[in-house]
């Protein structure tokens, strides 16, 4: 091959590996995976067992008539065991619950077995064991709620030992709510029973952005602002994580999630307690997006989740003190639209929606080069999916004809190369011809 067809070659590689270049620069789509199969699983009574309340308590259980004293070691043992009671354990126990009136049409053969309730609470009373009780379960209080049913009997009653933070003062309306019981006593009996649960938490699912998306909001109450991520939120950050990535995507004209102001930037910082959950349009740039793996058997049996991203978005916030704008959002979402790029030190115009959570504290360069120990301050909020400022699909469209633009042009580079040479070399051969023929100017 002569001197310009090695040319022409190395032109065509270097075309060949700028539209590989090209496709290389768009993420792979990504989705949330499907939830795996779970291990075996306990029957709710087996669970019961397990954990120490067996037969022998349910015995002292009477029907058609209300909780006796004779009966409360039966109530505040299970009590203290639903306390202690694994989140897993429980998730696989839900495979085994029973229809509320298939447990009422006889009682004393359900004892123990689980049930889904749903409804709302209508009164709460916090109530005191005997002292000796106290000591022995560790249970200084628990708390007895009024529930009506959306299903026939309509009316239930529930212990627990925890109940929304907000709730012991009372609360003026019926308050939205679920739980997993597991089933003692019918208090009731014939045509006007009144079944008697015992439930690890109520759910609370109040009028609210998550609560409307199924989160137990009672979960936020254990979060713990201006922190690291601690084991207290772990739970309140993959149910959310979980609801978020299941809800439908919100459109650009949904008027429900507001921008962040400086008003609200400045409340965030002042009080972050009473803005969690917040429904939020994050306008800005991504400087980082990274996946993260999770690792915890427990959160991916649960909910699905073996990994998600971790954005920082650089929102510029209008009237916002300069020192303090752009104002960086930490925010993981389930999933990124294909095309979205992964790394760090991004230029990535972007918008999400993300409901927050919680302020959070954690390392970053920008804090290392204040000193040792510095940590960052950040909002942490938790989204569905990033939109591009162009879609994907513009974004591969536009690269794509960029890449051949470029080939274009160097095919025609060259062309020219090649027609130049092949001009050079006419002009050499006639100049040959010129130079061996004679020149017979004399005759």
């Amino acid at each position: 091959m002569g001197r310009y067809g090695c040319q022409f070659a190395l032109l065509l590689a270097v075309g060949a590996g700028a539209c590989a270049a090209a496709r290389g620069a768009l993420a792979e789509p990504s989705a949330p995976p499907a939830r795996p199969a779970a291990a075996a699983t306990l029957s709710s009574r087996e669970l019961l067992e397990l954990y120490g309340v067996d037969e022998s308590y349910f015995r002292s259980l009477i029907d058609g008539r209300p909780l006796h004293d004779d009966e409360s070691e039966a109530l505040l043992r299970t009590v203290f065991t639903l306390r202690r009671l694994r989140a897993l354990d429980l998730f696989r126990a839900e495979r085994s619950a029973a229809a509320l009136g298939a447990v009422l049409a006889d009682p004393a053969a359900h004892r123990g077995q689980l049930v889904r309730l749903a409804g709302q609470a209508t009164g709460v009373t916090a109530l005191t064991p005997l002292p000796e009780l106290i000591e022995r379960f560790e249970l200084p209080r628990y708390y007895r709620c009024e529930l009506e049913l959306a299903d026939p009997p309509h009316k239930a009653i529930l212990y627990t030992a925890t109940i929304p933070r907000s709730w012991p003062g009372g609360f003026t309306a019926p308050q939205p709510v679920a739980a997993w019981g597991f089933f003692l006593k019918d208090e009731g009996g014939g045509a006007t029973p009144l079944p008697v649960f015992v439930a690890p938490r109520l759910e609370w699912h109040p009028n609210t952005p998550l609560g409307r998306l199924g989160v137990d909001v009672s979960l936020l109450d254990e979060l713990r602002q201006r922190q690291r991520l601690t084991g207290e939120d772990r739970e309140a950050f993959y149910a959310v994580l979980d609801a978020v990535g299941r809800a439908p995507a919100v459109g650009a004209a949904d008027s429900a999630p507001t921008p962040v102001t400086a008003e609200f930037a400045q409340r965030l910082f002042a009080d972050p307690a009473t803005l969690v959950g917040a429904n939020l349009w994050l306008d800005g740039v991504v400087r980082r997006a990274v996946r993260i793996r999770v690792n915890d058997p427990d959160v991916i049996e649960r909910y699905g989740i073996d990994h998600y991203y971790e954005l920082e978005i650089f929102v510029d916030v209008p009237r916002l003190a300069a020192p303090h704008n752009p104002l960086i959002h930490v925010v993981c979402v389930r999933s990124v639209p294909e095309g979205f790029p992964l790394g760090e030190n991004l230029n990535v115009a972007a918008r999400v929606h993300a409901y927050f959570l919680k302020l959070w504290s954690y390392r970053s360069k920008l804090a290392e080069q204040s000193g040792e120990g510095f940590r960052q301050v950040a909002p942490l909020c938790l989204g569905r999916e990033p939109t591009l400022a162009a879609p994907p699909e513009d974004r591969r469209n536009f690269l794509g004809s960029v890449a051949t633009a470029i080939l274009a042009g160097i095919v025609l580079l060259a062309v020219l190369v090649a027609w130049r040479s092949r001009r050079e070399d006419a002009r050499t051969r006639r100049n040959l011809r010129h130079d061996e023929l004679p020149l017979d100017l004399g005759s």
